[in-house]
């Protein structure tokens, strides 16, 4: 008699219910999921019919789920209307039950190859080789542990790359040549938080950023909380045409106009309308399964949670962002404010990680912290700089070097350069 393979049929219902339930989890659902994940006949086509509605449809909730699948004549195959709504959803432990669901297809995979491999060894050992290949890369990719040989082939190749091209930037390049030599480019992965006190330029530095990155052809997605897409793309067309488009003149429009269009073909994507992690998590899957290399937030401090306090609540966002950002495998930059502490302790108001202190366990669950300071804005010397000058300060790097990078900020055109001036 044959054992029952391994399975978790309830789990199956509460992870389907969360995603009738709560649509903003859906796409979390979708990334993590395939329909493969699930044991029972029934689960397997109520999970294929809604990521096929999902690819139709921008929002799909239980009533519409039920009327599309009476549509598709496909409703009474899933236990119709009564067995839909006994599929009770439960977010908090969403992403758990959605990696026990993985565990357990892949616990099933790996018998099936195991017996195949047995069955197969009484006839052909060149056969039985190719199905212990398989069982070997079921077994290593989970999702959690990754097989030490894969890893270090990677780590070969990045090596191999950096000695036959000396100065090869092994991240994606920011488009600011000296901060890509201190910080190796944006690497896929990685938590930046980018601080200083308001005054300081750090949305227009993000928005520079993201600029440099896009008008490269690289996906840049941006979580805006403070402010709107017009905004971005006004200041974008603005840094573009190197115009104060506040006060345009005349023979200023056609560059204006011109910086407008070249914005208007980047491979760019705003959300000002996300609030909670859960939300920008759920869009960041999307984002992630349509090309987005960078992703951008502004600010942390106002991204929602269930925690109330204030300490808690910016130590659980960040780590959460943090493993969302492993997950994705996306460099993500976040901007944070810093406290009014800076100003009351006089000197040159130069920040420091100590900073971070209020803001809950930031500097600890970013991988890289990069300060913004701006001596002009306290009326503090410059020392022989020009007077926009702008101190890029990497503060904390995990694995890299510390230092600072000179730059300058052109305040009627939100744009930060380098003080060496690039080359855009």
């Amino acid at each position: 008699m044959t054992r029952e393979l391994p399975n978790a049929v309830d789990i199956e219902r509460v992870v389907l219910g969360t995603m009738l339930e709560y649509p903003d989890l859906q796409e979390i659902g979708l990334g993590l999921l395939s329909e493969h994940h699930f044991y029972s006949d029934r689960h397997r086509l109520i999970f294929k019919f809604l990521k096929e509605l999902k690819e139709k449809e921008e929002w799909v909730d239980s009533v519409i789920f039920v009327q599309r699948a009476r549509e598709a004549g496909v409703l009474e195959k899933m236990g119709g209307v009564a067995y839909l709504t006994e599929l009770e959803g439960m977010p908090e432990s969403f992403e758990y039950y959605c990696q026990e669901l993985d565990r357990k297809y892949r616990q099933r995979k790996g018998i099936i190859l195991a017996r195949r491999l047995e069955e197969g060894l009484k006839y052909s050992l060149e056969g039985s080789l190719e199905e212990i290949g398989r069982l070997q890369e079921v077994l290593c990719t989970n999702g959690k542990v990754s097989c030490l040989d894969e890893v270090v082939e990677k780590v070969k190749e990045s090596v191999v790359a950096k000695v036959e091209n000396p100065g090869l930037i092994g991240g994606i390049p920011t488009g600011w040549k000296d901060l890509d030599e201190v910080l190796d480019g944006l690497q896929g992965g990685k938590l930046y938080l980018i601080a200083g006190r308001p005054g300081m330029g750090k949305s227009s530095f993000m928005i520079s950023m993201a600029r440099n990155l896009a008008q490269r052809g690289i996906g840049v997605g941006i979580f805006s909380l403070e402010m709107s897409a017009y905004q971005i793309v006004e200041w974008m067309v603005s840094q573009r045409a190197r115009v104060d488009i506040r006060k345009p003149r005349k023979k200023d429009l056609p560059a204006l106009l011109s910086a407008a269009e070249e914005v208007k073909s980047y491979p760019l994507k705003i959300d000002d309308s996300s609030v909670s992690i859960g939300q920008i998590r759920s869009e960041a899957f999307l984002w992630r399964r349509e090309g987005v290399e960078v992703m951008f937030l502004d600010h942390i401090q106002l991204v929602e949670d269930d925690v109330r306090e204030a300490y808690q609540r910016m130590s659980e966002v960040s780590r959460k962002l943090k493993n969302l950002t492993k997950e994705l495998g996306v460099p993500f930059v976040v901007l944070c404010q810093l406290s009014r502490e800076i100003e009351k302790r006089g000197g040159d108001h130069r920040p420091r990680l100590s900073d971070l202190r209020d803001s809950g366990r930031l500097e600890e669950n970013a991988d890289v912290v990069i300060f913004i300071h701006r001596p002009e804005y306290y009326g503090i010397s410059t020392n022989g700089k020009p007077p926009n000058y702008a101190a890029v300060i990497i503060e904390k790097q995990r694995d890299g070097a510390l230092g600072t990078v000179d730059f300058l900020f052109i305040k009627e055109q939100r744009r930060f350069e380098l003080l060496t001036r690039e080359v855009e």
